[in-house]
């Protein structure tokens, strides 16, 4: 019975802000600013409040980071201006698999690999990024993908692991996906 009061606030929070644009509130965008700018990241990047960022990546401009993804700097990382990591997407730079593998005869406990996400690159929900690997500039990896190795420039990538699938066209602002 005391619940009722917070239920009844919720139900009708939760109606006001599916008839109000969530641009409206002001507290949500300046709060995903302004933790950007706490870490040092490039002007007009966005942290969704859910996010998880730790170690020292070098983000640029104009970057959004979405709800529940996870951004690993305690390796070398680079995100490059105008780039997206969506919904629980992984960029990961390091790896404990030697440790556990080989427990304390492991000469390295931790595997380190640089990753660099040029840019203009979308990283959809749930797509993960791994140690040691490159993504070109105007690429594509699709929701779910996980990328292993080095991804050209202007390419649509996909699957488990991610293999390029098709390019990116882009011709006076429109954008075009070319499957092969």
């Amino acid at each position: 019975m005391k619940n009722y009061p917070k239920i009844a606030i919720n139900i009708l929070l939760a109606r006001l802000l599916s008839i109000v644009p969530i641009e409206r509130f002001d507290f949500y965008l300046t709060g995903a600013y302004r933790r950007a700018q706490k870490l040092g990241f490039g002007e007009g990047t966005r942290i969704y409040a859910t996010a998880i960022v730790y170690g020292h990546p070098k983000v640029g401009k104009n970057v959004f980071i979405g709800p529940y993804a996870i951004v690993d700097g305690t390796g070398p990382l680079t995100i490059g201006d105008e780039c997206h990591v969506s919904l629980h997407a992984m960029v990961w730079t390091h790896s404990t698999y030697p440790e556990c593998l080989a427990g304390d005869a492991a000469k390295e406990k931790v595997s380190v690999g640089e990753v660099i996400i040029e840019n203009n690159v979308f990283i959809g929900a749930g797509a993960i990024i791994l140690p040691g690997t490159q993504v070109g500039h105007h690429s594509l990896i699709a929701a779910g993908s996980v990328v292993t190795r080095d991804i050209p420039p202007y390419s649509l990538v996909e699957g488990v692991p991610a293999k390029v699938t098709g390019k990116v066209n882009i011709q006076n602002g429109e954008v075009k996906i070319e499957r092969e």
